[in-house]
């Protein structure tokens, strides 16, 4: 048994209580690309794929520790989408790294009065003895409050900068473990539920520079918030509308239409075509779409053809017909 003095439970951690200095938010968007294989056969169980998700573009934003924007908002649309966001972050992560090594000194003549007056560590809530500091923000030099010499070195910024998705675990993560392999100068720590639904993963580079490095932590808001972000009615932060060169949209065709690259820039929609349309990236480029399907045209999951001659493209984008959808 423990001894009276030792016989509650307490936190101790108190380098967790630290909030992330840098947080990234981000999201991918996908195209879907049908597959075109013979019948299966109805003789014995099948699984049949009829359909892959390949990353066509993305968007994130780094907030500081006051819920600020470092800069605006980044966005990409392209092929190998999933290496040219790790490869941004990389560099956001570069650019942000001389931050945790630079300790801005303490602005603290409005506060002395208060910290001589402070009988208690504001971290651990314990009695302050001899061994009372001043704590305070390294990044903005903000005093925070008296603490005891071992909470306050205890108390420091994590080497870490967290990059969230919602609902990573189930679909962004498999984008992104996929282009992993070509960062040779990184090693990562995956926590997972199994061969295909990763908890958390981080990454980090394997050298060391003056014994510091950073590492990106992913993580899944989905664990925390288990619903739609439209039905966790999150706020939303106003943003001046992005400007895009020669780009007029109208109205977004839907998601499975946009089959190539190319087709999600400079694109001015008129109408919406079948959702399962768009699979190659070449389509989301300089087209306008003129009128609707016909009716008797369905997306790829019931397995008709591919669509009919009513589809015009603006400037003849589409020289060979695309491949048939079943």
């Amino acid at each position: 048994m423990p001894s009276p003095d030792r016989n509650i439970l307490q936190f101790q951690k108190i380098e967790f209580q630290h909030k992330v200095s840098f947080i990234t938010y981000a999201d991918f968007e996908s195209i879907i690309i049908p597959y075109h294989s013979v019948q299966p056969t109805n003789q014995r169980s099948y699984t049949e794929k009829i359909a892959r998700h390949e990353p066509c573009g993305y968007a994130y934003v780094v907030i500081d520790a006051n819920g600020k924007m470092l800069k605006p908002i980044t966005v990409y649309r392209g092929p190998d989408a999933a290496t040219h966001f790790i490869n941004n972050l990389i560099k956001e992560k570069d650019q942000i790294t001389p931050m945790f090594t630079t300790i801005m000194p303490m602005n603290l003549s409005p506060e002395e009065e208060q910290f001589n007056s402070e009988t208690r560590c504001y971290l651990c809530k314990h009695l302050l003895e001899n061994d009372k500091l001043r704590d305070h923000c390294h990044l903005s030099g903000r005093y925070r409050g008296a603490a005891h010499n071992y909470c306050n070195l205890k108390y420091k910024m994590r080497k870490m900068i967290p990059v969230v998705f919602h609902n990573l675990k189930n679909y962004d993560a498999h984008h992104i473990i996929k282009c992993l392999g070509n960062f040779k100068d990184h090693e990562f720590n995956i926590l997972a539920n199994n061969m295909e639904k990763y908890i958390t993963f981080s990454m980090r580079k394997n050298i060391k520079e003056n014994n510091f490095t950073v590492s990106l932590q992913f993580i899944d808001s989905f664990q925390f918030l288990p619903a739609s972000l439209q039905k966790n009615n999150l706020s939303i932060i106003s943003i001046a509308p992005l400007s895009t060169a020669s780009t007029t949209t109208l109205s977004l065709p839907p998601q499975p239409y946009l089959y190539h690259h190319n087709l999600i820039s400079t694109t001015t929609t008129l109408s919406l075509p079948p959702q399962s349309y768009l699979y190659h990236h070449n389509l989301i480029s300089t087209t306008t779409i003129l009128s609707l399907p016909p009716q008797s045209y369905h997306n790829h999951h019931n397995l008709l053809s591919q669509p009919p001659q009513p589809y015009r493209y603006h400037h003849n984008l589409i020289t060979t017909p695309p491949p048939p959808l079943c």
